[in-house]
């Protein structure tokens, strides 16, 4: 039966690449000239021809690959990866959910955060987003799995390159560890607008918002623009979760220290800050614009060349005097009341 040919050809394949190194680049080099040569056809005849392969081997040959020593081999493993992914994504996880151990998913997560090539790092985090993307999701039963294995026992591993001792823990130099952080922080902004509650939680149970934002006090700006993103988009789902955890975090003196730092610069930074800043303001966040005025007002109060932040002391003010009338509006009908017990009181008194 084709089920048993299948089968002898896997197992045949394994055999090979189990001998030795040289037959893994061999077989792996082959497969990515097939792969590539697949390009020619058209886009649902690619689509087959890649589910035949990976019915034969074709994802543990992958998954092999990418435990290479070779860089050569990793990259072509990851080609290959992502031209199945990108056409048939829920093909590539059915796969990785009922793989042995989550073999090749689990070194997907391990090369972003510790692979010595930039390269393979940026094509690996391509494919996590489209396998993680709900937008590209045609059984609903197999992604709700999917995202369940993810966050359950992957999101850990991912996030520990902001660990305080990542440098040994993960065996890699500064550079490749800045790159990491940058992947997975653009990752993480995926999440935050694409995964609703699993990574609401995550976020603030681990203060990722927090750890993220120390990536502002490095001097790449690519990494604190990376960090600036994360913030915009937990302030634009407007989640009063998102607010209060953020205001007791203290999340926003980073990016307030960056902007008075870089405000008479016009560069990248001050302009995704001050996006951010109008966005609070355009959508009325109440809640933000007092806690920046409270919080920060002698800092913003100084920026006299963005009229922004002239308007969010208004909108503050013009809120305390709302509350103040209506606190005013309260006693006197409190007053008024005690009048009226006081009369009440003496028409008792006269009738004794």
């Amino acid at each position: 039966s084709s089920s048993d040919n299948s089968n002898n050809t896997k197992q045949k394949s394994q055999e090979i690449l189990a001998k030795n190194t040289e037959e893994i680049k061999n077989l792996i080099g082959l497969l990515n000239e097939i792969v590539t040569l697949t390009k020619a056809l058209q886009l649902e005849q690619r689509k087959l021809f890649l589910k035949d392969l990976s019915r034969i081997g074709l994802f543990e040959a992958i998954d092999l690959g990418l435990k290479s020593s070779d860089v050569k081999v990793r990259i072509w493993s990851g080609e290959m990866l992502f031209a199945c992914v990108s056409l048939d994504p829920s093909n590539a996880r059915s796969f990785l959910l009922s793989q042995s151990q989550n073999s090749l998913f689990s070194e997907v997560i391990s090369r972003i955060v510790s692979d010595t090539d930039v390269g393979i790092k940026g094509r690996l985090t391509e494919i996590l987003r489209l396998l993680l993307d709900p937008a590209l999701a045609e059984n609903n039963n197999d992604t709700l799995q999917f995202v369940n294995m993810f966050y359950d026992y992957f999101l850990d591993r991912l996030v520990s390159v902001f660990l305080p001792n990542a440098l040994e823990e993960l065996q890699t130099n500064e550079l490749l560890l800045k790159t990491a952080k940058n992947h997975v922080v653009e990752l993480l902004t995926f999440f935050v607008q694409n995964h609703g509650y699993r990574i609401k939680y995550f976020v603030m149970r681990n203060d990722i918002v927090g750890k993220v934002c120390e990536l502002t006090k490095e001097k790449d700006k690519y990494l604190a623009l990376s960090a600036i993103r994360l913030v915009r988009a937990c302030v634009g789902l407007k989640d009063e979760f998102y607010f209060r955890y953020m205001i007791k975090h203290n999340s926003f003196r980073p990016i307030v220290q960056l902007l008075t730092k870089n405000v008479n610069y016009d560069n990248l930074l001050c302009s995704a800050i001050l996006e951010l800043f109008d966005f609070i303001k355009k959508e009325n966040l109440k809640t933000l614009i007092s806690h920046f005025v409270d919080k920060f007002g002698r800092e913003l109060s100084k920026i006299t060349t963005i009229p922004i932040f002239r308007e969010y002391f208004e909108i503050n003010n013009s809120k305390m005097s709302f509350f103040k009338d209506k606190s005013r509006q309260r006693d006197r009908t409190l007053d008024s009341l005690d009048e009226d017990k006081y009369f009440e009181g003496s028409d008792d008194d006269d009738d004794d």
